[in-house]
């Protein structure tokens, strides 16, 4: 429990806070037509993409965008589902903030990127 308190916040303060508002801008947006021909939107994707949000994540937002009102609907309880989850994240920022670098250093190391383990002083 308190490992995936730790990695949501890490994820919240290194990550997700750009995501969200870019999730905030899509909703603005409003759904019809190809929402690729708009440039605001066609920006929100380069950010997304910029950001690290995986293109299994984007491609359905596009898809979503494409369709109808209900589709827009559902992307605004999506976004609101996030702003939730990024919301409860707070509590544990404050214990994590100090601890990101190690973190990031750590899931590094994990994933095989550098040799050595980080050192935790």
């Amino acid at each position: 429990m308190h490992k995936q308190r730790i990695l949501d916040a890490e994820a919240a303060l290194t990550r997700r806070q750009e995501h969200l508002a870019d999730i905030e801008r899509l909703e603005n947006l409003g759904a019809g037509g190809d929402p690729l021909a708009n440039p605001e939107f066609r920006q929100v994707i380069v950010n997304l993409r910029a950001a690290g949000l995986p293109e299994s994540e984007i491609q359905p937002i596009i898809a979503r965008m494409r369709t109808s009102p209900a589709a827009a609907r559902e992307t605004r309880e999506q976004a609101a589902k996030l702003r939730a989850w990024f919301d409860a994240t707070r509590r544990d920022w404050d214990g994590v903030r100090p601890w990101i670098t190690h973190l990031d250093q750590l899931t590094h190391w994990y994933a095989g990127n550098q040799a050595n383990p980080p050192q935790l002083d």
